[in-house]
Formats: structure tokens, C-alpha cells, sequence
């Protein structure tokens, strides 16, 4: 999979591209800042944004910056995007443009809405995210954990959506 990480070089895109490379995966750092990205991109500028658009799979916003604008030049290139934030105006903005590929939300930064995603996936695979460590203490129940960073979940969700062309949560 190729990902382009928006905010790449930041504090949270840095540890996402590290995650993503780990994992065998080509991933680049874009930023505005020649010196700390593998590809510039400025936001505020389409045509960088079209540009680095070429050679990816997915796209996930790092870089703070919630533009449903953006968010429709990615998808209809054709690339999913996963946002780590997600206010609630931006959401219901995304919701009316009806993007083309898969969006992907609110992941990594809101421990609230993490969980609710940890626990969704659980729900679709049972047992593929639950171990003896993550049960209760005295319970004797597996409850849902983590799937771990970001970069879990651009390969365990994005990556089914790419490989089969059918988004699993329809």
C-alpha cells in the first residue's frame, strides 16, 4: 500500500509514517517544508495537493487542517482518506459531499472515539482483537482492545476496501 501522510514530519504524522514503513508499507512525509518532506504539499494549494496525488492508495490527514474541499479533491482522485480529527461541522460537511471512496474518521486523537471504533472492529471480526490480557480482572470475559496505531487500521480497513473494491461496512 502507498500512503501519503498529510503533516508527515509533525508529531503525530511522523510516528503514523514510522508505523507505516515499519509494516512494509511506502509511506510519505508531505508538508510544506522542502527540507523535512518527501513530497511538499500545501494545502491551501490544489494543484501541490492534485500533484501528490498520483502514487497512492490512501491519504491520511496529519496535518490538522479539516477542508472538506480537500477532502473531496482526495477521494475523487481516488484515494481513501483517513482524518485523525473531526469536529463536528466537518463531519456534516463530508456527510453532504458523498465522497467516492472510503473516509475514514476521528481515529487516534479522541480516546472516546477510538474506543467506539476498537470496539466496531471487534464486533466484525470477534476474537481477531481480544486476548486473556484484555479481559476484566474476575470477569472471565474477553472485552474488545485497541487495534493498536493508525496504521492498524489503514491496513486492516482501508487495505480490505483497496484489495476488494467493496467497503465491508455496507
Amino acid at each position: 500500500m502507498r500512503a501519503l501522510v498529510l503533516g508527515g514530519y509533525g508529531a503525530v504524522g511522523a510516528r503514523i509514517v514510522g508505523h507505516l514503513r515499519s509494516g512494509g508499507h511506502v509511506a510519505i512525509a508531505a508538508g510544506r517544508d522542502p527540507a523535512r518532506a518527501d513530497r511538499v504539499v500545501n494545502l491551501a494549494d490544489a494543484g501541490t495537493v492534485r500533484a501528490a496525488l498520483s502514487d497512492v492508495d490512501v491519504v491520511v490527514n496529519a496535518a490538522g487542517v479539516e477542508d472538506p474541499a480537500v477532502a473531496a479533491l482526495i477521494t475523487g482522485y481516488g484515494a481513501a482518506l483517513v482524518d485523525i480529527t473531526a469536529s463536528t461541522g466537518y463531519v456534516a460537511a463530508l456527510e453532504r459531499l458523498g465522497p467516492p471512496r472510503p473516509v475514514l474518521l476521528s481515529v487516534g486523537l479522541a480516546p472516546g472515539l477510538t474506543n467506539l471504533l476498537a470496539a466496531a472492529v471487534h464486533a466484525a471480526a470477534p476474537g481477531r482483537w481480544t486476548s486473556p490480557s484484555s479481559s476484566a480482572p474476575g470477569s472471565g470475559t474477553a472485552r474488545p482492545r485497541s487495534p493498536g496505531p493508525t496504521g492498524c487500521l489503514i491496513r486492516e480497513q482501508i487495505g480490505g476496501y483497496l484489495r476488494t473494491g467493496v467497503d465491508s461496512h455496507e
